[in-house]
């Protein structure tokens, strides 16, 4: 059996090998690649597009965004105490919560749509 030693001595040697093959097959990688572009007459910045738009299709740009596109959802109900506002969406905040507890209705704090404030003031 090899002591531990021994191991780590080898997985130092194949990582040399390793790196020393990686860089000749790299060679013949990149020289294969500058062949082809010749033969298809493909530019640097044609190459360059090609892997942008393929990262932005395989979704790299990633959380950022989509976050982006997220939409903002105007508030549906505001506390006129504090200003505080809620969409509708999600966990009654406390303050609504404990408003209705003390007997309010939710529909008191609403916030008029501006179709039904312009329509107040045509007076109709």
């Amino acid at each position: 059996m090899k002591s531990y030693q021994k191991i780590l001595g080898e997985i130092q040697r194949l990582q040399r090998m390793a790196g020393k093959r990686r860089r000749k097959e790299v060679g013949a990688v990149i020289a294969e690649i500058r062949r082809k572009m010749a033969d298809y007459g493909i530019t640097l910045e044609e190459l360059g597009k090609a892997l942008r738009k393929r990262a932005v299709a395989s979704g790299k740009k990633g959380k950022a965004a989509r976050a982006k596109k997220k939409r903002r959802v105007a508030p549906k109900y505001r506390d006129p105490q504090t200003g505080a506002t809620w969409s509708g969406r999600g966990l009654t905040p406390k303050w609504l919560a404990a408003k209705e507890k003390a007997g309010a209705k939710r529909d008191a704090f609403l916030i008029a749509k501006p179709e039904a404030k312009k329509a107040a003031k045509r007076g109709g």
